[in-house]
């Protein structure tokens, strides 16, 4: 069995992923559990020489991974009590098993959530193309106006580049916060480039943003900003609900803190 893992570990790194499998980085979760799955295996059939070169490690893992985990107190504390006697192989995989079992889950949460994160910018995507086709083909049904229409974006009347150009500016704007976010970011321990996929949420949310808010500002709706009646007003709207985005992808920052910190 511990050749197996290890020569399917080999097989995971040599062969070309698909890209699915790329993606989601499913390859590297299938590598690390076979990995330590292997090293558990390996450890239980350990002299007790070279046991004693792998308690550290083992106990190291404990106090990461499983600092308040009762279940596992007693075990750890025979390793780390020199009264205690030499520790038996058994009872060092034991501790070490657990202990990836829960790194495992860690990094599965981690890359789940990543994998989440993305799906939802190809769909928040997806919507702000579709209102820029929207804004092309029919540049009258999303005005990026004044209130009453005389002032536009590119002239006095709706053109079809318009939305394009608000949607743009929202995504810089998105790109900028997004930037800023990497700055306060947890440093990872997983593969998955969990901060990345975050910053990458807010270019097309900014999108978004910018056009669902210019759309919303023309109608009168927000008092304050109803008499913005200049193409520079109307570029400088869709910069501030560009960036205004971080008040939702904010959130999910946070939870992606949780994540990180958790792996």
């Amino acid at each position: 069995m511990y050749n197996g893992l290890l020569a399917d570990v080999v097989r995971i790194c040599t062969t070309r992923e698909t890209l699915p499998q790329r993606i989601s980085g499913v390859r590297v979760e299938w590598a690390w559990t076979n990995l330590h799955a292997a090293e558990v295996i390996s450890i239980r059939t350990m002299r007790p020489d070279e046991l004693s070169a792998v308690i550290p490690r083992a106990v190291d893992l404990a106090a990461k991974r499983m600092p308040e985990d009762r279940s596992q107190g007693a075990a750890l504390a025979r390793l780390t009590d020199p009264n205690a006697g030499a520790p038996s192989p058994l009872l060092v995989a034991q501790v070490v098993q657990k202990a990836h079992q829960l790194s495992d889950a860690a990094h599965a949460r981690a890359r789940h959530f990543r994998n989440l994160v993305l799906a939802t910018s190809a769909g928040l995507l997806l919507a702000a193309l579709l209102l820029m086709l929207v804004g092309w083909l029919q540049p009258a049904a999303l005005p990026m106006c004044s209130g009453d229409r005389a002032v536009c974006l590119l002239g006095n009347s709706p053109s079809s580049w318009d939305v394009t150009l608000i949607a743009l500016v929202g995504a810089a704007s998105g790109a900028v916060a997004g930037v800023v976010a990497l700055r306060r970011m947890h440093e990872e321990a997983t593969p998955y480039r969990v901060p990345v996929a975050l910053a990458l949420l807010k270019v097309p949310s900014g999108a978004l943003m910018a056009v669902l808010g210019l759309l919303v500002l023309r109608s009168g709706m927000i008092v304050a900003l109803e008499d913005v009646s200049t193409a520079a007003g109307l570029l400088g709207g869709a910069i501030v609900f560009g960036l205004a985005q971080e008040l939702l992808t904010g959130l999910v920052d946070r939870r992606g803190q949780e994540v990180l910190k958790a792996a």
